[in-house]
């Protein structure tokens, strides 16, 4: 995971005292596939997911859209801390769509040495359709966290993409 660190987090990049940035459990790493099978539905065709990341299988809810798949990716790890670093990939191929959300906010804790981070990459071929709505970040106070998303989007693909940041009471 390539994230240049810069300006204002430049102070808090100490290592965590506890666990140190790459330990197990403090890497999540979610890459998503979608495309459409034989039959012309989307389905998630690729997956790959390292723990505290845990992705869903897809479920088919939506009235209006019956053939796209929605997915939730799931935390296992409590709220982001010191040294926490994920990553996310996502790819629609031509054609297909997908819904992909959080099962519950992200809460991130106080931190003390270091910062938290997360890696976006979004790739949508031609007339893919997809919807990014994650439940709302939270940051605590003297949360840091870092999000750098990349999107790569054909002309003819659709991307709906939301993050709300909520403060914490």
């Amino acid at each position: 995971m390539n994230i240049a660190f810069g300006g204002e987090m430049a102070p808090y990049l100490e290592p965590p005292r506890v666990l140190p940035v790459g330990t197990p459990g403090k890497t999540g790493r979610v890459r998503l596939g979608f495309e459409l099978d034989g039959s012309g539905r989307s389905i998630m065709r690729d997956w790959e997911r390292q723990a505290p990341l845990i992705v869903q299988q897809e479920l088919y809810f939506d009235e209006r859209m019956p053939d796209m798949p929605c997915v939730y990716i799931l935390s296992s790890g409590g709220p982001n801390v010191d040294g926490d670093r994920y990553e996310q990939r996502f790819t629609v191929r031509r054609g297909a769509c997908a819904h992909v959300s959080t099962g519950a906010a992200t809460k991130i804790a106080e931190m003390r040495r270091n910062c938290s981070a997360l890696v976006q990459q979004f790739d949508l071929e031609e007339d893919a359709y997809m919807e990014y709505l994650p439940e709302p970040t939270i940051p605590c106070r003297h949360a840091r966290y870092v999000c750098d998303t990349t999107i790569r989007i054909a002309p003819s693909a659709t991307l709906f993409y939301a993050e709300i940041y909520m403060s914490r009471r």
